[in-house]
């Protein structure tokens, strides 16, 4: 039975291909030690791969020696490592079951492309499977979560994807393979060992075959999520853009979809840069696309920055990190400099402008009479601040102004706003205040460069 599902999922998931390397994980369990057994009987090339989490000491040791004397006897050649995961998982802030299963990832991929593995084969089984939609069903999860584990993803494969544990018990009897039993499967404090041991025993006194539909159901929701990715490619070829910060999506762009569409945009947004959407629920979704401005953290040490025009998806922390405030006083005539933009504000005075319309954006040209003081402040934008834009009949937030004028949070702040003692003049490089235009009445005309 073992044999006949595994070789089925193989072919029907294209997992190997003539000639591979399989990089096997071996753990000493029932479930690696059959794939391990299977693959060799099946004359791949392989060879085992064993990490040793270092939680359960004693044990973690015997483990340990266990895969090495298994692997000496069937002349497989294994490659061990110990790595600390109480400590990896203090340091990163993440659970024990995050902390080993990164790790273990990160040291199965990094071995398998330094010794030339071309697969890197895991002992998933269809009780894993089960159990993992289950917990990510009451984590809560989009459409691809309910996909289950998937068969093959990269260089991973999981032949015994379709295997139920029984009958991997049954095969390890049937050949006489010894393995070992981890204690912390019966540990009621993880989740999975939860669903595992207390809620699908009970869902089972209801409908004994309860395992068996909620693996249709996920085969069923793998096949509407091909239809479905499809579809994403062309929408994240418009929405999504790659940057040096991470993932930007374009808002605009977002509002524009369906309700329904839009979680599954930011989740792909989330996997581009997270490489995975383990433990990202459909709270942390939720969450970002009701974010206005400002940050939101994701588990596994991400950030989605907001503003009006995009929501950046990103692993560094002060991406959003703002100019700084800033305040100068320029007399008129005078000249400053904004060390932190690098640029200068002017102000002379001149009798004469030859064509008003071809005013270059960083420059205006305002009625002096109209303008209160003869020394001007130059700094950034704060909350409150508001003006009558030139065209337009009264006062106006300039918040509202840069949200029309898709000017983001980080732009604003390098935006130079020209005062004089009761009123904003010039929004530098964009528009001056209506109060303060030359008309055919200005006898004095203050001139204000942005160089």
């Amino acid at each position: 039975m073992l044999e006949k599902k595994a070789f089925s999922a193989i072919k029907g998931s294209k997992m190997l291909e003539r000639g591979d390397k399989i990089l096997v994980a071996l753990s000493g369990g029932p479930d690696s030690v059959a794939l391990l057994y299977f693959l060799k009987k099946s004359g791949k090339n392989i060879a085992a791969v064993h990490l040793n989490h270092c939680i359960r000491k004693k044990d973690a040791v015997a483990d340990e020696k266990f895969v090495k004397e298994l692997c000496s006897v069937w002349k497989v050649p294994l490659y061990v490592k110990r790595s600390d995961i109480k400590k990896l998982s203090k340091k990163n802030k993440v659970s024990l079951e995050e902390a080993g299963r990164n790790e273990r990832y990160r040291f199965f991929d990094t071995l398998a492309a330094k010794k030339g593995f071309d697969k890197i084969a895991l002992a998933h089984n269809a009780d894993d499977n089960v159990e993992t939609f289950l917990m990510r069903l009451l984590r809560g999860t989009g459409l691809k979560g309910l996909c289950g584990i998937p068969p093959k993803r990269g260089r991973i494969i999981r032949p015994l994807i379709d295997v139920w544990k029984k009958d991997i018990l049954r095969y390890c009897k049937a050949n006489r393979l010894q393995y070992r039993t981890d204690e912390t499967n019966f540990v009621p404090k993880f989740t999975r060992n939860k669903i595992r041991n207390i809620i699908i025993p009970e869902l089972e006194k209801k409908d004994p075959r309860i395992k068996a539909r909620v693996l249709g159901c996920i085969r069923g929701f793998c096949k509407d999520y091909e239809l479905l990715s499809e579809y994403l490619k062309n929408i994240a070829k418009r929405i999504l853009e790659d940057t040096k910060q991470g993932v930007l999506i374009d808002r605009e762009a977002l509002e524009e979809l369906p309700k329904g569409i839009k979680g599954h945009v930011v989740r792909k947004a989330v996997e581009k840069v997270k490489g995975d959407l383990v433990n990202i629920g459909s709270r942390h979704i939720d969450n970002i696309l009701s974010l206005e401005d400002g940050r939101t953290c994701l588990p596994g040490g991400l950030f989605v920055l907001a503003d009006d025009r995009s929501l950046l998806v990103t692993y560094k922390k002060d991406s959003d990190k703002r100019l700084p405030d800033f305040k100068f006083i320029v007399d008129i005539p005078g000249k400053i400099k904004i060390k932190h933009l690098g640029r200068y504000i002017s102000a002379s005075v001149t009798s004469k402008v030859k064509d008003l319309k071809k005013t270059p954006s960083n420059r205006a040209y305002i009625d002096l009479d109209k303008v209160k003081g003869k020394r001007l402040m130059v700094r950034n934008f704060r909350e409150g601040d508001r003006f009558v834009p030139l065209g337009m009949r009264g006062t106006k937030k300039l918040q509202d102004y840069f949200v029309d004028k898709k000017i983001s949070l980080k732009e604003r702040g390098a935006v130079p706003l020209v005062f004089d003692r009761k009123k904003l003049l010039w929004v530098a490089g964009h528009r001056i205040d209506e109060r303060v235009k030359v008309s055919s009445g200005t006898r004095k005309i203050l001139q204000l460069d942005m160089i």
